[in-house]
């Protein structure tokens, strides 16, 4: 990894780090970390605009697992549940065209 000179007295390095990726850090707290492209990258494009990473609590953190529970009676409250692992979404702008190859490359 290339580091800047400074980067140990930068203030937010730590959470907003800058490097020579084709990604750059556009959020990144405790709930989320979001990337974009970096359109001044000096190889390929990335193909994907944005990356988004969210951090979910622990069903058990969350009184009733995060869910708010309707009805006025036990029986009308009665919830099914089922833990999945995980969650996977990959959008595509399907209008945009595929990363061009940088000036360089065509040689």
């Amino acid at each position: 990894m290339i580091l800047p000179r400074e980067w140990q007295s930068m203030e937010n390095y730590s959470s907003m780090p800058i490097g020579t990726g084709p990604y750059a850090v556009a959020r990144n707290n405790q709930n989320q970390l979001k990337i974009h492209a970096f359109d001044d990258y000096f190889g390929y494009r990335a193909l994907i605009d944005e990356v988004n990473v969210w951090v979910l609590p622990e069903i058990g953190e969350e009184s009733n697992g995060g869910l708010t529970l309707q009805g006025t009676t036990q029986s009308e409250k009665a919830v099914e549940s089922r833990l999945e692992e995980g969650c996977y979404y990959l959008l595509f702008d399907s209008a945009a065209r595929l990363a061009p190859m940088p000036p360089s490359a065509s040689g």
